[in-house]
C-alpha cells in the first residue's frame, strides 16, 4: 500500500481505518533508509510508541510520544535493556493464574529482587545488591538443594560437602569449638587416671 496505489484484494486495503495486509508472505515496510526515527505512536489516555530511534540505532517502546525518551524497553543486536536510567523500580510481572511472581530492581534499595506478588519490594525471597551480596529473606522459608547427596550438591568455597544433613545436625546444640571440648575432657580425664594410679 502506497500513496497513490489503489487497494486491492491481494496486495491490501483500507476499509474503517482497519489495515489488511494480504497474501502469503505479506510485508509492512515503514521508512526508507533515511537517518531518522521511524515510530508507530498510539495515541490515548497515556500515550506509548514504538519506534527505531536512529540516533541510538534500537528499536524502543515507550512511554508518550518522544522517541528516544521515557523508555520501558529498548533492543539492540544482542541485548535488551528494561527501564531508561530513571530513578523509578523496575520491574518484570508474572502474571499467573492463582499467584503472581516478580523479577525487579527495587530502586530505593539499589536491589535486584525475586519475590512473590506484583509489589516491588514486598513478599522478596532473594535480593542481591550492588556488591553482588546474595540475601535469603529472613521468615519462614527453606533453601532446599534438593541434590545434596554426598556426589552432588552444597559446595562451600568449590569444596563439595559431603556430609549428609542429618551428619551436620549432630553438631545442633553446640555452643564452642567441639575440638576444645574434646582437649578438655582428654585433660580432665588423664587427671582422674593419674589420681587413681598414682593416689
Amino acid at each position: 500500500i502506497g500513496v497513490g496505489q489503489a487497494a486491492s484484494s491481494t496486495t491490501g486495503d483500507i476499509v474503517a481505518q482497519t489495515m489488511s495486509l494480504l497474501g502469503t508472505t505479506p510485508i509492512l515496510t515503514m521508512g526508507d533508509g533515511d537517518a531518522e526515527d521511524v515510530k508507530i505512536q498510539f495515541n490515548g489516555v497515556k500515550d506509548f510508541y514504538i519506534a527505531n530511534d536512529d540516533s541510538a540505532d534500537k528499536l524502543v517502546i515507550g512511554e508518550g510520544s518522544t522517541v528516544g525518551t521515557n523508555s520501558i524497553l529498548t533492543i539492540t543486536d544482542d541485548t535488551v535493556t528494561l527501564g531508561d536510567g530513571a530513578a523509578v523500580d523496575t520491574a518484570m510481572i508474572f502474571d499467573g493464574n492463582a499467584q503472581d511472581f516478580h523479577i525487579a530492581l527495587d530502586d530505593s534499595a539499589d536491589d535486584l529482587v525475586i519475590g512473590s506478588g506484583s509489589t516491588v519490594g514486598s513478599n522478596i525471597a532473594i535480593s542481591i545488591d550492588e556488591n553482588q551480596n546474595t540475601t535469603f529473606t529472613d521468615g519462614s522459608i527453606d533453601v532446599d538443594i534438593a541434590s545434596h547427596d554426598g556426589s552432588n550438591g552444597l559446595k562451600l568455597g568449590g569444596t563439595l560437602v559431603t556430609a549428609s544433613a542429618a551428619e551436620l545436625n549432630y553438631v545442633d546444640g553446640v555452643t564452642s569449638a567441639i575440638q576444645t571440648q574434646l582437649d578438655t575432657k582428654a585433660t580432665t580425664g588423664k587427671a582422674i587416671a593419674m589420681a587413681l594410679v598414682f593416689g
